[in-house]
């Protein structure tokens, strides 16, 4: 493994002066791969730089996988090769696919139109039917004979025709009459 990356054991193994000596003896091998991926990938997608980026990027992750997970059996250098192509082509086939669903669901605006008018429906529907609630209480409310001259007395304080917080009126009493006032409109 060391002999692929032109190190030696002597020497400190750095992150940097694996992805030098990488990119320096085997950047030829890795434009190849990156611009096969690229082509796979299609070019519209993603950009050449990004493809050969992650291929770099997942060196540390195929080492990693090659040490931990007994492949030592294996040649490392095909090992290496195949598992960057296709970690990469995986993590680029991935991205592709959710832009693509994305894409689709957006420019056939299936989904957003449907359930948008659904619940416009639904809030206009409850908006209307809130409206037309209050308007029949508020009309009950104000009918003649409805309400007895104390609650009436009340209802005005309390759509500001009168002192809302006036002595006459305690709190036990402003209670007792927005039961009362309740128990008449919704029974």
């Amino acid at each position: 493994m060391l002999t692929f990356f032109h190190l030696d054991e002597e020497s400190k193994i750095t992150k940097e002066k694996l992805i030098y000596n990488f990119k320096t003896y085997h950047n030829r091998n890795i434009k190849v791969l990156a611009s096969k991926i690229f082509r796979i990938t299609g070019a519209g997608f993603f950009e050449f730089q990004e493809v050969y980026n992650k291929l770099l990027e997942q060196v540390f992750a195929t080492i990693e996988k090659y040490s931990k997970e007994r492949f030592q059996e294996y040649n490392f250098v095909n090992f290496f090769w195949k598992d960057i192509k296709l970690q990469t082509l995986n993590y680029f086939n991935l991205a592709k696919n959710a832009q693509f669903k994305f894409e689709r669901k957006l420019s056939e605006l299936e989904f957003p139109r449907t359930k948008l008018q659904e619940i416009l429906w639904a809030i206009s529907s409850r908006r209307a039917y809130k409206e037309s609630r209050l308007q029949e209480l508020k009309a009950k409310i104000t009918s003649e004979n409805f309400l007895t001259p104390k609650e009436q007395t009340y209802v005005d304080m309390l759509f500001g025709k009168g002192d809302l917080f006036s002595k006459e009126l305690n709190y036990n009493k402003r209670i007792y009459l927005i039961k009362k006032i309740r128990n008449k409109l919704f029974c």
